[in-house]
């Protein structure tokens, strides 16, 4: 079967490469690098990854039922990417490169519509049925649905670890931010646990809230560099992640949510990219936005 790509994350090699299967999803495939990296093939209902390589698959596509096992060796010659085993045939020729450059993006949230926007996919967030598990203690934030109300109630309630980092990101505090995150690599449940996700969102949101601060941009690269760290003693597929965050870069779905809230889009708008972004896993997307909005006010002063 020959699958074409569609989108090349940035941190896909660009050249000739080999690999081995790591694992084996429905609808993705991970693959280890020499270095040991990991490079995601991702079946059509996916969305863009730094790491990943979006394909065009036919309705009800998957992998498991390819023969694709883990272990199995991977060879890319010349665009062309072959799993041993298997008849899939993936063609690389021709697809557009994906990456996010958050450290290029800007969301003022001093702005009341950048606020308001906030609000609505906070309240997205609320409704959705993981928000109680998110690590954040998300469920605890939600009173009145004002965003000041959700700042102080993270204060009477939610998981300590993500009071002391927002704490200290208000204060450019790089070690007690690292301490704090140190805390939630690895916590909770999940193929990449609850609290590396909180964290990549978190970052994702410090990354896009910068502007031209000094002392935020110096603190943003100094706690990347130290979650860089960090992801070394996280689970292969959540260090990806963390890698790739604190690369400034992310999903293409959070990504979307971000453009959506920076842009100050209709309602229904910033509510659909929501929904999109925390329906990824059973509370993998949630604790990633949840992460997100928070990162995205942790500089604010209310």
């Amino acid at each position: 079967m020959r699958l074409p790509a569609l989108s090349i994350g940035y941190a896909v090699p660009e050249t000739s490469f080999d690999a081995t299967v790591h694992s084996v999803f429905q609808s993705t495939v991970n693959l280890t690098l020499g270095n040991g990296s990991l490079i995601a093939l991702l079946a059509s209902d996916r969305t863009d990854l730094p790491h990943g390589i979006g394909l065009k698959t036919p309705d009800e596509f998957s992998f498991e039922q390819q023969g694709v096992v883990e272990k199995a060796v991977a060879v890319c010659r010349a665009e062309i990417l072959r799993i041993a085993g298997t008849s899939l045939i993936i063609d690389l020729r021709g697809a557009a490169r994906w990456q996010a450059h958050l450290d290029r993006v800007f969301v003022d949230m001093s702005r009341s519509e950048s606020r308001r926007a906030w609000q609505t996919a906070f309240d997205a967030l609320a409704r959705h049925p993981e928000t109680a598990r998110a690590i954040a203690g998300v469920a605890l934030l939600i009173t009145q649905g004002a965003l000041v109300d959700a700042v102080a109630s993270l204060a009477l309630g939610a998981e300590p670890s993500v009071n002391a980092l927002m704490m200290s990101t208000q204060r450019n505090d790089v070690y007690s931010a690292t301490r704090a995150a140190r805390e939630l690599v690895g916590l909770g449940p999940g193929l990449t646990p609850s609290g590396d996700d909180f964290l990549v969102g978190y970052l994702a949101g410090l990354w896009v809230t910068v502007g031209n601060d000094q002392q935020r941009a110096e603190f943003v690269r100094g706690f990347a560099g130290k979650i860089r760290e960090l992801a070394t003693s996280a689970n292969d597929i959540s260090r990806a992640y963390l890698v790739d965050v604190s690369q400034a870069e992310v999903s293409g779905l959070i990504a979307g949510l971000i453009r959506a809230i920076g842009e100050e889009t209709r309602q229904d708008a910033i509510r659909e990219a929501a929904l999109a972004a925390m329906n990824v896993g059973k509370t993998s997307g949630a604790d990633g936005v949840a992460g997100l909005l928070l990162g995205l006010i942790a500089w604010q002063n209310f």
